[in-house]
C-alpha cells in the first residue's frame, strides 16, 4: 500500500493493487509523506474509494472524521443486507454527514424533534427496524445517546436512497398519512392511539391510498352506494371525517375520491376510532 496523500496522523489516502483507498489507524500517517508504504496493522482498517463518490468523500473528511464514513459503511451494508435491496452509493457520505451533525448537536444541547416519527413507525416497518438498529450502533461506537428522533431521520434517508427507485415519493406519503390523521382526530376531537394495532392497519391502508393519490392513478368505479350509505348512517363523526379528507384531497391534489374509496376509508376510520 503506496501513500498518495496523508490526510492527518490517523489517516492516509493510499493506492493498493491499483484501487484507490482512506487507510486510518492509530499514527498511520504519522511521519510519512508522498510515496512511503504503510505496513499491515491489524488495528488499520480500509475504506474503498469508489470513482463516483471520490471527490465528494474528499470534500466531506476534510470537515468530518473519517470514522463517521466507517460507521456510516457498516450501517449502509447491514441494511442491504436486511432489506435485499440494493442503495444509492451517496447514502454512505449523507448518512456520514448527518451522524456527525446529529452528535454535535446533541453535544451542543440541540434536538430536532422527527414529526413523522409515528407515521414512519407504522408506514414503514422494516427501514425502522433497520434505523433502530442502526441508532444502536451509532450510540455504541460514539458513547452518545442520539434521541429515538433519529431514527426517523436515518430510516427518511435510507428510503429516499433506493437504487433505481422511480420517484419513490415517501416523504409525501408520510405527509399526507399524517394530515388525513390529524383531520380525523380534529373531528373526532382526540388523539389517536399511535402504539395501537387498529393505528398500523389503519396506516398500511393510507400507504397505498395515499400513493395512488399522489400519482393520481385512477380506479373503476363499483355500484357500491348503497352499502356505503348504509354504512355511515347516524354515524355523524364519520360522516364528517370522510368530507373533510374528501374536501382536503381535491382542494389540494384535485384528486375526486370515488364511493369504493369512501367506504374503504369510513370502514377503517370506524376501527380506528372505535
Amino acid at each position: 500500500m503506496i501513500i498518495e496523500k496523508v490526510m492527518n496522523n490517523n489517516c492516509v489516502q493510499a493506492s493498493m493493487n491499483g484501487q484507490e483507498v482512506i487507510i486510518s489507524g492509530p499514527g498511520v500517517g504519522y511521519n510519512k509523506k508522498y510515496g512511503m508504504s504503510v505496513p499491515e496493522h491489524p488495528a488499520n482498517r480500509i475504506f474503498y474509494v469508489r470513482n463516483e463518490q471520490k471527490n465528494k468523500l474528499y470534500k466531506l473528511i476534510e470537515h468530518v472524521d473519517i470514522e463517521y464514513v466507517f460507521v456510516a459503511e457498516k450501517i449502509v451494508q447491514y441494511a442491504e443486507k436486511n432489506l435485499e435491496k440494493n442503495l444509492n452509493p451517496s447514502l454512505l457520505l449523507i448518512l456520514a454527514d448527518h451522524i456527525s451533525n446529529a452528535i454535535s448537536r446533541v453535544a451542543s444541547g440541540i434536538q430536532i424533534n422527527n414529526v413523522f416519527l409515528d407515521e414512519i413507525k407504522a408506514l414503514y416497518k422494516a427501514e425502522y427496524a433497520i434505523s433502530r438498529d442502526a441508532l444502536t450502533i451509532i450510540n455504541e461506537q460514539f458513547s452518545v445517546q442520539l434521541p429515538d428522533d433519529e431514527i426517523g431521520f436515518i430510516a427518511l434517508h435510507i428510503l429516499n436512497n433506493y437504487e433505481n427507485s422511480v420517484d419513490y415519493e415517501s416523504v409525501r406519503i408520510i405527509e399526507l398519512s399524517q394530515i388525513i390523521t390529524g383531520l380525523i382526530e380534529v373531528v373526532y376531537n382526540r388523539k389517536v392511539d399511535r402504539s395501537s394495532f387498529n393505528y398500523s392497519r389503519f396506516m398500511m391502508h393510507l400507504k397505498y391510498f395515499s400513493s395512488r393519490v399522489l400519482c393520481n392513478e385512477e380506479i373503476k368505479q363499483k355500484d357500491i352506494g348503497d352499502i356505503y350509505e348504509q354504512f355511515l348512517e347516524k354515524d355523524i363523526l364519520l360522516q364528517r371525517a370522510i368530507h373533510e379528507i374528501e374536501r382536503y384531497l381535491y382542494a389540494t391534489f384535485k384528486y375526486e375520491l370515488i364511493l369504493e374509496e369512501k367506504l374503504y376509508l369510513s370502514i377503517r376510520t370506524k376501527v380506528l376510532m372505535d
